[in-house]
């Protein structure tokens, strides 16, 4: 995405692979439960104090665990793993941000059903 965005840049518009200090927006869409680390990347984020935080395709429930998503033939079969986030966790280290838009929907997994795919924007107080 961001080797691809890179031909999007303008003067307002900038794609980065580093979290530079007081970012306008941050856009984690559909990224975040797939890396090995998504709280330690979710701590370096927001110790760069972006002043917006949009959240999209997320997983989350009300515990923290690991699931395996059964893709459909047609879609290439895979298996893939990924991490459903804590609700709790996540709201503790948004602290210091207003969610000004909570969208979620149930999750597609029919065994799992308390965790829901969210999207979500998140304002830093004071910015």
């Amino acid at each position: 995405v961001v080797e691809r965005g890179w031909g999007l840049q303008d003067g307002y518009l900038k794609f980065t692979c580093n979290i530079p200090p007081n970012a306008g927006v941050a856009v984690l869409a559909g990224v975040l439960h797939d890396l090995p680390n998504p709280y330690s990347v979710l701590t370096d984020l927001l110790a760069s104090r972006p002043r917006i935080v949009i959240l999209d395709r997320t997983p989350i429930g009300p515990r923290a665990r690991y699931m395996v998503q059964h893709t459909w033939p047609h879609l290439g079969g895979h298996n893939l793993a990924y991490e459903v986030l804590a609700a709790a966790r996540i709201d503790e280290m948004f602290a210091d941000y207003d969610m000004v838009l909570g969208q979620s929907t149930d999750h597609p997994g029919p065994d799992e059903t308390d965790a829901k795919m969210v999207a979500r924007i998140y304002r830093r107080r004071g910015a």
